[in-house]
This record gives structure tokens, sequence and C-alpha cells, in this order.
């Protein structure tokens, strides 16, 4: 260090001029290095140059058209509905929300077996269904086409469920003793019966109507039920019949009823006791749905409620009465003492018995005669 101020202007200078050269040193080792990188980086280039005159394509148009990816103005879209189902069953595959930008989608083609080919066509329509054999998972693919000649491929995949036990309800009948005629007709008669009118009461506390029990018939078939709504009374019984390979449930959406699972040909009913309308779907199926009505028992009306004058007054047992015949009943039980005849036979016999006596006294009594003159 030299004193004074030439001394550290010097020495500034001094140090200036080695970091310069410390710079130049690291800047020529990183040359020697970053050389032959560049030139081997320029002979792969001139070995890849296309030829004069010819253009090479974006590489996101030769991303659009390679299979199985998404194209920029087409884009396919897939859903199983349900996801989940058990082996055996069916499930739906639905390509709907397929778009395609300023074009019209002309063709569906599936792959239903996972094998990466799309063998199955269904045109124009949207939608196919796919049984699920066994229980595992299932990749399953559809392949859209556009009037432009675009195309766009979308995959899935479909989970296979264990085959669940049958549950056992009491809803359900599978193998048991069927009814011969006379024992449904016995139970029928026993439904139908009103109740007699308790004694003391007049016609206008006469219990009201019941409606005789009965039962509708609901078929499970093609995935769906017929009829689709019901309309029944209160005391009726709806029956359900699986006619279908699969497994279906009628499962009441407010937790009313459930018939359990139903096989092909199982049979499950249920008897409704109070009025309303009740939405019920398939478990399996939730796409499944259907309806039944519920009527109060005396909603049926007019017919059936006013019977004949003659039944009314006679047996008392019968549920309604026209309106002659409680005429005639309110004005018979407003005389306390009806006539009975009794009290007339009475004074008829005491009045012989009184002539019979009379005779007899007549022939009993004898009168003087007069002296002959």
């Amino acid at each position: 260090m030299r004193p004074g101020r030439a001394g550290q202007r010097y020495d500034r200078a001094v140090m200036r001029a080695r970091a310069l050269a410390a710079r130049i040193a690291l800047a020529a080792g990183a040359g020697l290095i970053a050389a032959p990188l560049v030139a081997i980086a320029g002979s792969s280039a001139s070995q890849q140059s296309p030829a004069p005159g010819a253009t090479s394509a974006p590489a996101s148009k030769v991303a659009d058209r390679a299979v199985g990816t998404r194209h920029r103005r087409l884009r396919a879209r897939l859903r199983a509905i349900p996801a989940a189902v058990p082996a055996g069953s069916a499930v739906l595959l639905d390509a709907s929300r397929s778009r395609a930008r300023g074009a019209r989608i002309v063709a569906y083609r599936w792959d239903l077996d996972g094998n990466g080919s799309f063998e199955t066509s269904t045109g124009s329509r949207a939608h196919v269904r796919r049984v699920i054999a066994k229980a595992g998972t299932v990749r399953v693919g559809v392949k859209v086409l556009d009037d432009r000649g675009d195309s766009s491929v979308r995959r899935i995949k479909v989970t296979g469920l264990t085959r669940p036990r049958p549950e056992r309800s009491s809803g359900v009948i599978r193998r048991g003793p069927r009814l011969d005629g006379g024992t449904v007709r016995a139970i029928s008669r026993d439904v139908s019966v009103a109740p007699a009118r308790p004694a003391g009461r007049t016609a206008a506390s006469t219990i009201a109507p019941l409606h005789a029990a009965s039962s509708s018939n609901v078929s499970i078939v093609d995935f769906k039920f017929n009829p689709s709504s019901t309309t029944v009374h209160v005391g009726d019984t709806v029956v359900w019949t699986n006619q279908g390979s699969q497994q279906h449930t009628a499962t009441a959406t407010d937790g009313t009823f459930n018939t359990g699972t139903l096989n092909h040909g199982d049979v499950g009913r249920f008897t409704f006791t109070r009025a309303g309308t009740f939405n019920y779907t398939c478990k399996f199926h939730p796409f499944m749905k259907a309806s039944v009505t519920v009527l109060a028992s005396g909603s049926s009306g007019g017919s059936s409620s006013g019977g004949s004058g003659s039944s009314g007054s006679s047996g008392g047992s019968s549920p309604g009465s026209g309106s002659s015949s409680g005429g005639t009943s309110s004005s018979s039980s407003s005389n306390p003492l009806p006539h009975t005849g009794l009290q007339v036979i009475s004074l008829v016999i005491a009045a012989l018995a009184l002539l019979g006596s009379g005779l007899v006294l007549r022939r009993g009594v004898r009168y003087p005669t007069e002296p002959p003159a």
C-alpha cells in the first residue's frame, strides 16, 4: 500500500485489473467447454433440416392428429351410468356430451372389450349398453367422428362388483305353497265384509263404506317399470314381478317400502295403508323410476256408497243406504213405541172370552114361568 491519495488510486486500479483478468479467464474456460457442444448441435441440426421448399407442420397440429388425443376442435366425452354395477348387470355408456366446434358429429364407434379396436358402431346414436360379465375393472372407449374427418377418443374404466347375496325379505315370495282358489275367495270375503251397525244407532250413524281390497300388478322388464304410474286405494296391494334377466328392486324414495332384491321370476308385494303418492326406483339402476298413487278408501264415491233402500233397512250391515231408505228409517225411529199388533190381538181375545162366558151363563140360568090363568 502506498501513502497518500496517489497511492490509493493506484491500489484501486490494480484491484480492477485483477478482477477483469479473472473474468476473462472464466470466459475463456467456458468457451473451451461450450465449443464442442455447439459443433455437435450444429451437425445434428443440419442432418434433420427439411429439404428446401418443404414446410413442416406445427407441433400442435401433429398432436391433434395423433390417435388417442383430444382434437382442439373436436372433444369426445364419455361417462358410464352407473360407474360400478354388480357382475352380470348392464351399464349405459353415454357420449352425448361430446362437442364439435364448427362441425357436426356423424358417427360413434365403441371399444367395448378394451382391446384398442373400435369394432362396434352405433351411427349417430351417442349411447350403447355394455354387460359387465364378471367382477373386475373393464376399460371401454369411444371414438367420435365429425363431418370434417376429424376424430377424438375418450376412454374410461367401469367396475364390475361381486354379485351380492339375495336379501331375505318378508315381502318376497320365491318358492312356497300357492293359495288355492277357495282360500283366496275366503280371504277376500273376510276383508270385504263391512262391520255390522251397533245396536241402538240410527241410520245417520252408519259406518263409512269400505273399499274391497284388490291388487295391481307391475312388471319389471327392459330396465323399466310397466306401468310407470299405478293408482290404488288404501288397503290395496301392489305386486312387482321381475320378468327381466337382471336383478332389480322396488325401493320407495322416502323409505316406505322395499321389496328387496328380485331375481328373474321373483315377486314382491306391499300393501298400502295410507293415502298419498309414493315415488320409487331400482336400487341397482337409479334411472328406473315409477310412482304409486294411493287414494282414500271412501274417495271412489257416489255409486258405491249409495246402496238400495231395501238392503239398508233390512240388514243394517250394508255400508251405505239411499236417500229414500234413510228417510224411512229416520221416520220410523222417531216413534218410541212402534205398532206391533199385540194390543189388538189381546183385545180381540178378551172380547171373545167375555162373549163365551155370557153365552154359558145365559144357558145355565132358568127364568120362572108364569102360572096358568
